[in-house]
């Protein structure tokens, strides 16, 4: 796992008070110093060799890729001679091991700070010679995966003399907070409100090896509100844990800037520890942040809650069961991921659970209940309640039918592309739902008083785009002069009831579902069934 090579590349960002920018280091092509071959670096974002002052901070940055040395790598050393110098300098050591000691190591400052001259010529490169003076200490050793790869960790401390105190190292990677300026500087008040190069990308071509997404994201949102670190308690077949009581684990993460879990996950209902059994009951909070290989993860039904940003971030991460335990999300649990499909245990631990309001950012969705895909649903009966974005941008549901039991339909609940919704229950009002009147064909509606709805929404769409309303026996012309209602030209009343009696010695081929919504494999036992979004009953 090479540090230097050919189109290698490097980003972080630097702010300050004035300022926020990317840096980007590069290398390409070859030079031959003294006996040595190295490969050129370049860089763009660095000062251009001039005064830094507040004055002028903003003005000297370098916009173009500019010559910024010479580096190579051997028996795991990386070695660096800056632009305009010929000495040769340490930057990496990959080959320590626990407890080894370095010496002479660089440690170049940037000019991230007001009023400081950098080197006039060296692209901004600049020695701290006491630091190359301090003795530094291996103090743990460890591997990552990294975009699926396993790479060795080091981790130094450095002493009273180095500028810096603490440092990782990522064997092909380099330093985890900035490539050249690798060392966390100290929380303080001042230093809490800025991110002085941190949260490194690294490419090969136009590949992202390692980094985030959205590192402005990570400074100002969770990098003061989540530890780097987390105070796991222990380690079990790749999984951490945190004790929180004397029975429970909570599922966390190891390293905030490092996928802790990768491809598919599996987290256990029970884990032992020194002799004692434990229940997984949640997920800590960021347990699986920017976990960018994770393509699945199955999850005990023990557990029922979840922390913030569990889950951010999570690109690959495509599905996600829920169960009906599945009670409680922090914020921004799920902000980042591009979920396609939901699995649920039941319908009515769907609809009541609030969970949806976790996915309004997802562009779209299919639901499946046990592993079925729901396109024509019957909720069940005991539902009371339809929470808020229980099916918001669920691309698979064609046909709902909303029971008489149900009393809440909450704030965009209904907002996806219905053609047919039916709607037993009496409910007052129906403007925040977010029906989706373009795409509905019918809707059958059996309050006798007309719902408020957004009329604003109806008068929009041509008559051609209007539905048809079914509604109770004698209540058409109270829909017909109701506000909202009265913008659609087709008002039927029904006559009688909608559920027809049919022989269960009837073909039905595909188009038969029972009340949870799931197509029939076989032929269908007596009771009621939906079809062509409308009840039957099967005698």
């Amino acid at each position: 796992m090479p540090f230097v090579k050919e189109g290698k590349t490097w980003v972080y960002p630097v702010c300050h008070i004035l300022f926020s920018h990317d840096v980007t280091c590069t290398i390409s092509g070859d030079t031959i110093i003294g006996e040595c071959t190295y490969k050129k670096m370049y860089s763009k974002g660095l000062f251009d060799g001039y005064e830094l002052t507040t004055e002028d901070s903003l003005r000297y940055y370098a916009k173009e890729y500019v010559y910024y040395g010479a580096i190579r790598e051997t028996d795991k050393k990386v070695f660096f001679i800056p632009n305009g110098d010929v000495k040769e300098y340490l930057l990496y050591d990959f080959g320590l091991n626990m407890g080894d000691k370095l010496r002479g190591h660089v440690e170049p400052l940037l000019g991230h700070f007001g009023d400081l001259k950098v080197g006039y010529g060296t692209g901004g490169f600049v020695l701290d010679e006491d630091s190359i003076k301090a003795e530094y200490t291996v103090q743990g050793v460890d591997s990552v995966v990294v975009s699926g790869i396993r790479r060795k960790r080091i981790r130094i401390s450095g002493s009273e003399e180095s500028t810096w105190k603490r440092v990782s190292w990522i064997e092909g990677i380099g330093a985890m907070d900035g490539f050249i300026c690798p060392f966390e500087i100290e929380a303080t008040p001042f230093m809490a409100n800025y991110d002085y190069g941190t949260c490194l990308s690294c490419y090969e071509g136009k590949t992202r090896i390692y980094g985030l997404d959205d590192y402005r994201f990570l400074a100002a949102n969770v990098r003061h509100s989540l530890p780097r670190y987390s105070s796991y308690d222990f380690e079990e077949n790749g999984i951490f844990y945190m004790i929180i009581s004397d029975s429970e684990v909570a599922v966390t993460y190891k390293d905030l800037y490092v996928e802790t879990y990768t491809n598919d996950t599996s987290i256990p209902e029970n884990v032992e520890h020194n002799g004692i059994s434990y229940q997984v009951t949640s997920v800590a909070d960021g347990a699986f942040f920017h976990c960018l290989s994770l393509q699945s993860v199955s999850l005990p039904e023990s557990i029922h809650s979840f922390g913030s940003l569990a889950f951010a971030y999570c690109r690959s991460l495509k599905s996600f069961s829920f169960f009906d335990n599945n009670k409680n999300f922090g914020d921004k649990c799920f902000e980042g991921c591009h979920l396609s499909k939901i699995n649920v245990k039941s319908i009515k631990g769907w609809c009541e659970s609030g969970w949806q309001k976790q996915l309004d950012h997802i562009d779209s969705y299919k639901l499946y209940c046990n592993d079925e895909l729901i396109s024509n649903l019957v909720i069940p009966d005991d539902v009371s309640e339809i929470a808020d974005s229980s099916f918001y941008n669920c691309t698979s549901l064609k046909s709902l039918d909303i029971p008489a039991s149900v009393r809440k339909i909450g704030k965009n609940a209904l907002h996806t592309e219905l053609e047919n919704l039916t709607i037993h229950c009496d409910i007052e009002d129906l403007s925040d739902c977010g029906i989706y009147w373009l795409q509905l064909q019918s809707l059958t509606i059996y309050s006798e008083t007309p719902p408020v709805i957004d009329y604003r929404e109806v008068i929009w769409y041509t008559p051609s785009n209007y539905p048809t309303i079914y509604v109770p026996s004698g209540c058409g012309d109270r829909y017909r002069a109701a506000e909202g209602w009265k913008n659609f030209p087709n008002i039927i009343e029904m006559e009688g009831t909608d559920i027809e009696d049919v022989n269960m010695n009837h073909e039905f081929g595909e188009s038969l579902y029972d009340l949870q919504g799931r197509r029939l494999k076989k032929a269908p036992q007596q009771g009621v069934y939906i079809r062509n979004g409308k009840k039957v009953v099967v005698k």
